[in-house]
Protein backbone atom coordinates (compact mmCIF):
# COMPACT_ATOMS: atom_id res chain seq x y z
CA UNK A 1 0.00 0.00 0.00
CA UNK A 2 3.00 2.27 0.92
CA UNK A 3 4.67 1.87 -2.45
CA UNK A 4 1.59 2.92 -4.00
CA UNK A 5 0.76 6.56 -2.24
CA UNK A 6 4.36 6.89 -3.02
CA UNK A 7 3.55 6.37 -6.37
CA UNK A 8 0.87 8.03 -6.70
CA UNK A 9 2.40 10.98 -4.61
CA UNK A 10 5.67 11.40 -7.09
CA UNK A 11 3.37 10.58 -10.24
CA UNK A 12 0.70 12.76 -9.82
CA UNK A 13 0.08 14.87 -6.66
CA UNK A 14 3.78 16.32 -6.85
CA UNK A 15 3.98 17.28 -10.96
CA UNK A 16 0.87 18.84 -10.26
CA UNK A 17 1.23 20.67 -7.58
CA UNK A 18 4.90 22.00 -8.62
CA UNK A 19 3.04 23.13 -11.74
CA UNK A 20 0.36 25.24 -10.74
CA UNK A 21 1.42 28.57 -11.92
CA UNK A 22 1.55 26.92 -15.72
CA UNK A 23 -2.29 24.99 -15.07
CA UNK A 24 -3.70 28.48 -13.80
CA UNK A 25 -2.14 30.36 -17.03
CA UNK A 26 -3.82 27.79 -18.74
CA UNK A 27 -6.92 28.81 -17.07
CA UNK A 28 -6.40 32.05 -17.66
CA UNK A 29 -5.50 33.42 -14.18
CA UNK A 30 -4.06 36.98 -12.87
CA UNK A 31 -0.37 36.15 -13.06
CA UNK A 32 0.08 37.17 -9.28
CA UNK A 33 -2.60 34.98 -8.27
CA UNK A 34 -0.86 31.82 -10.47
CA UNK A 35 2.76 32.78 -8.36
CA UNK A 36 0.89 32.73 -4.74
CA UNK A 37 -0.69 29.71 -5.36
CA UNK A 38 2.36 28.34 -6.96
CA UNK A 39 4.66 29.28 -3.80
CA UNK A 40 2.20 27.34 -1.22
CA UNK A 41 1.73 24.43 -3.28
CA UNK A 42 5.16 24.15 -3.06
CA UNK A 43 5.36 25.08 0.77
CA UNK A 44 2.71 22.53 1.09
CA UNK A 45 4.42 19.61 -0.48
CA UNK A 46 6.37 18.54 2.18
CA UNK A 47 3.13 18.57 4.33
CA UNK A 48 1.44 16.28 1.92
CA UNK A 49 4.17 13.59 2.12
CA UNK A 50 4.10 13.52 5.54
CA UNK A 51 0.37 13.50 6.18
CA UNK A 52 0.23 10.70 3.73
CA UNK A 53 3.04 8.51 5.84
CA UNK A 54 1.05 9.10 8.64
CA UNK A 55 -2.34 8.41 7.50
CA UNK A 56 -0.97 4.77 6.20
CA UNK A 57 0.51 4.21 9.56
CA UNK A 58 -3.03 5.30 11.48
CA UNK A 59 -4.93 2.74 9.14
CA UNK A 60 -2.43 0.15 9.50
CA UNK A 61 -2.73 0.29 13.49
CA UNK A 62 -6.80 0.62 13.02
CA UNK A 63 -6.52 -2.30 11.07
CA UNK A 64 -5.39 -4.11 14.33
CA UNK A 65 -7.85 -2.31 16.49
CA UNK A 66 -5.81 0.13 17.90
CA UNK A 67 -7.41 3.77 18.17
CA UNK A 68 -5.81 5.43 21.08
CA UNK A 69 -2.44 5.87 19.81
CA UNK A 70 -3.39 8.27 16.54
CA UNK A 71 -6.62 9.87 18.72
CA UNK A 72 -4.38 10.46 21.64
CA UNK A 73 -1.79 12.31 19.41
CA UNK A 74 -4.43 14.22 17.33
CA UNK A 75 -5.50 15.74 20.51
CA UNK A 76 -1.99 16.58 21.99
CA UNK A 77 -0.92 17.69 18.37
CA UNK A 78 -4.15 20.47 18.11
CA UNK A 79 -3.08 22.38 21.11
CA UNK A 80 0.70 22.81 19.91
CA UNK A 81 -0.84 23.50 16.44
CA UNK A 82 -3.20 26.22 17.88
CA UNK A 83 0.95 27.45 19.54
CA UNK A 84 2.26 27.15 15.78
CA UNK A 85 -0.17 28.95 14.28
CA UNK A 86 -0.57 31.76 16.78
CA UNK A 87 3.79 32.37 16.72
CA UNK A 88 3.95 32.41 13.31
CA UNK A 89 0.57 33.97 11.64
CA UNK A 90 0.44 36.94 14.57
CA UNK A 91 3.82 37.06 15.97
CA UNK A 92 6.17 36.96 13.18
CA UNK A 93 3.39 38.49 10.68
CA UNK A 94 3.98 35.41 8.07
CA UNK A 95 0.08 35.40 7.68
CA UNK A 96 -0.68 33.02 4.97
CA UNK A 97 2.86 31.15 4.55
CA UNK A 98 2.78 31.05 8.80
CA UNK A 99 -0.36 28.71 8.45
CA UNK A 100 1.39 26.52 5.57
CA UNK A 101 4.21 26.63 7.86
CA UNK A 102 3.04 26.06 11.41
CA UNK A 103 0.47 22.85 9.75
CA UNK A 104 3.20 21.51 8.50
CA UNK A 105 5.53 21.85 11.65
CA UNK A 106 2.32 20.25 13.31
CA UNK A 107 2.69 17.24 11.05
CA UNK A 108 5.93 17.27 11.18
CA UNK A 109 5.99 16.68 14.87
CA UNK A 110 2.70 14.48 14.61
CA UNK A 111 4.71 11.95 12.43
CA UNK A 112 8.10 11.65 14.64
CA UNK A 113 5.97 11.26 18.00
CA UNK A 114 4.11 8.89 16.36
CA UNK A 115 7.28 6.64 15.06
Amino acid sequence: CRIFAYIFFFTVTFPILYNTDKILYFLDQNENIQKRVNELNILFLPNIFILMNFMILTRYLQSMQIYKVSSNLSIVTLFLHLIFSYFFVFYLDLRLYGVVIAVTMTNFLTFAIFL
